[in-house]
C-alpha cells in the first residue's frame, strides 16, 4: 500500500517509473506508448497515485488508455535499485500484459 500514492518528479520512485515506461514503450509489440501520470487508484475514495498509463491509438476505437501496472508491479518497479533489475521487472510486466500482445 505504501506505493499507492503520488510521487513528486525527481524522487527515485518517479525516476524508476519513468525508466520503466520508456522500456515498456521501446519493447511494445503493438506500438503502445507508456507514460508516467497521476490518476485515480480509487475514485470513490479520492485516492490518487502516480503510475504508468498505456496509450494505444486504434483505428477502430480512437485513443484507448489504461493503467498498465497493478500495485505489486508498481512496488517492484519503485523498489528496484539498478537498471538490470528494472529490465527484469519490466520484462515480467510485459510478459503478463495481455493488452500489449500481437
Amino acid at each position: 500500500m505504501s506505493f499507492i500514492k503520488t510521487f513528486a518528479k525527481g524522487t527515485q520512485e518517479y525516476k524508476n517509473l519513468e525508466a520503466a515506461a520508456a522500456l515498456m514503450t521501446a519493447f511494445s509489440p503493438k506500438g503502445i506508448i507508456y507514460r508516467v501520470q497521476e490518476t485515480y487508484f480509487d475514485y470513490g475514495q479520492d485516492w490518487m497515485w502516480t503510475t504508468i498509463i498505456a496509450y494505444e491509438n486504434s483505428q477502430r476505437w480512437g485513443c484507448n488508455s489504461w493503467q498498465a501496472l497493478n500495485p505489486r508491479e508498481q512496488e517492484e518497479i519503485c523498489l528496484t535499485s539498478n537498471v538490470k533489475e528494472l529490465a527484469k521487472v519490466v520484462e515480467k510486466v510485459m510478459e503478463d500484459n495481455t493488452l500489449d500482445k500481437e
